[in-house]
């Protein structure tokens, strides 16, 4: 007689039966349904992914080139500086005002002049800081002087806030606010400096007239006509043996570059070769 306990079976017995494998071996029911539901979700995103691979195709492709056209209107005159003129437009795309910096005509018989223009361009592009104006576009107007278009900055230069302040009678007291404002915009100035410095930039003409101050607090430091990278030639340097004409217009040592008031020694001294990171501080 058999015993109930001999005879008696596990649930497991019934659920779990055995499926053979590739190997030989066998897998457990349980295993077999956790590979089909992987083998299904596989499927179920490779077909996802052919799907969003199918809409993807459906977006037109892009041109290698695109020519854009600015509507810009206005022409009110703002500044001007030594290689050129700084009007206000209004950019009718996209609705906001924007500065718009264009060469001078006699910039466009130097070749130095043009060139540093060109250069300015270039660099100020390539700066992107918060105390560095933006170039949003450039190009040529019809009689062919080269142009940029940059944020409208709405405020005033230092040397005029210093201005200001000096004719203020002594027995006015000076706001902790006004100098507070001078200091955070030293402070925006010289985070300027060292972001174009770590980019091998020398800006070479930093006074109180070539720093902005906005009326929202924001301070930008301007002008970078006389800017020069590090690791290049200086384009304002010509080799002795190029032609007479050309070695008349363009820099070479001995000639200062920069503002008399504001110059570092080597730049009045003329020894532009010795420019340098220092040269800005």
């Amino acid at each position: 007689m058999t015993s109930r306990k001999a005879n008696a079976c596990s649930i497991n017995d019934f659920d779990s039966p055995t499926v053979p494998t590739v190997e030989g071996g066998q897998k457990t029911g349980k295993e077999a349904t956790v590979e089909q539901r992987e083998q299904s979700d596989d499927n179920f995103l490779t077909t996802l992914f052919k799907r969003l691979d199918e809409v993807r195709t459906d977006e037109p492709r892009l041109p290698r080139l695109i020519r854009s056209r600015l509507k810009l209107r206005g022409r009110r005159k703002i500044g001007s500086g030594g290689l050129g003129v700084v009007y206000e437009f209004k950019d009718f795309r996209l609705n906001r005002m924007v500065a718009l910096k264009v060469a001078k005509s006699r910039a466009m018989a130097s070749p130095a002049k043009l060139e540093r223009f060109l250069r300015e361009r270039k660099i100020t592009a390539k700066l992107q800081h918060p105390a560095i104006p933006p170039v949003y576009y450039s190009g040529t107007v019809k009689d062919g002087r080269p142009y940029y278009v940059m944020r409208l900055i709405k405020g005033k230069t230092l040397h005029a806030e210093i201005k200001t302040q000096e004719l203020r009678s002594s027995d006015q007291l000076r706001s902790n606010s006004h100098y507070r404002r001078i200091i955070e915009c030293f402070i925006d100035v010289c985070g300027a400096v060292q972001y174009a410095h770590n980019k091998n930039v020398l800006h070479r003409d930093i006074k109180p007239a070539n720093i902005m101050l906005e009326e929202g607090g924001a301070s930008f430091l301007v002008d970078w006509g006389l800017a020069r990278e590090v690791d290049q030639a200086d384009p304002t340097v010509e080799p002795m043996q190029g032609s007479a004409e050309m070695a008349k217009t363009l820099t070479q040592d001995g000639q200062q570059l920069g503002s008399p008031d504001w110059m570092s020694p080597e730049q009045a001294s003329g020894l532009n070769r010795l420019h340098g990171k220092a040269t800005d501080i």
